[in-house]
């Protein structure tokens, strides 16, 4: 069987040492196994093969820039937005750096200000942006995993199911189907529709690689959300829709992500 490369997942780089060589995806060779199979074991296990023969096997990370593309407050939390396409558990990483969490999109009224106020200046935000909603350990029922929300189910029954309690799930038609075939689709994505930004739901692998909305709670004593470096521009809102202008200078001294993490 030869390796399959998926498109969306990881690139990868086989590392001998920091003087040795390099061996990147492309240039491979036909090692007889699936690199993202669920049904590697410790005979035939990628990370395994390599390591027989003395390499290191890391994915190739985006670095998250010092500042986010946008930013907005809404309803008495703040939004940052981050262009940088990354897997899934690095933006959830990068979230709680920056002592917020990963977006968990709660009422229509939400998603319409985020589409309108904070993803207008990115184009390729239209590609998707990852939510805290996961049906891990049980398929087809979805559920909220940080925020006001977290651990309340939303969704039941998968493709041919239903909301729960009236809960916003706005699906993408033919949504959520678990159809990633060689990995699960265990995660969600935020996509806005670039002819209208109306709002739409799709299950996808963890693995992929998509956009990151970090969102904060309103400041308090105990818990103030980190500022952000410098922006030219922040859009405060209220519920109604009305804005204003902050055009102050912030600071943030939140150390950025690292390149390469291994594995």
């Amino acid at each position: 069987m030869r390796v399959e490369w998926h498109p969306g997942t990881d690139p990868i780089a086989f590392f001998k040492d920091e003087a040795g060589a390099t061996v990147f995806q492309e240039n491979m060779p036909n090692v007889g196994i699936k690199p993202n199979s669920r049904d590697a074991d410790g005979d035939n296990d990628l990370i395994k093969w390599f390591a027989d023969r003395g390499f290191k096997v890391r994915m190739i990370e985006n670095e998250y820039s010092p500042q986010p593309a946008s930013s907005a407050t809404f309803a008495g939390r703040r939004y940052e937005l981050f262009t940088e396409p990354n897997r899934r558990e690095v933006a959830w990483k990068h979230a709680n750096s920056r002592g917020g969490r990963m977006l968990a999109l709660e009422t229509q009224e939400e998603a319409d200000f985020l589409g309108k106020h904070l993803l207008s200046v990115q184009d390729s935000s239209l590609d998707g942006v990852w939510l805290a909603a996961s049906d891990d350990g049980w398929e087809g029922n979805w559920k909220w995993e940080v925020g006001p929300l977290a651990g309340q189910r939303f969704w039941k029954d998968g493709l041919s199911g239903s909301a729960i309690d009236g809960f916003f799930a706005p699906w993408n038609d033919g949504e959520p189907n678990n159809a990633g075939g060689y990995e699960e689709e265990d995660c969600a994505v935020a996509i806005w529709k670039a002819e209208n930004k109306a709002l739409a739901f799709n299950d996808v692998p963890c693995i992929k690689r998509f956009l990151l909305i970090v969102e904060f709670d309103e400041a308090t004593e105990t818990g103030k959300a980190p500022k952000v470096d410098e922006l030219s521009e922040d859009e405060t809102c209220k519920a109604d829709g009305t804005c204003k202008t902050d055009e102050t200078p912030k600071t943030d001294e939140t150390p950025r992500m690292r390149l390469n993490e291994e594995l």
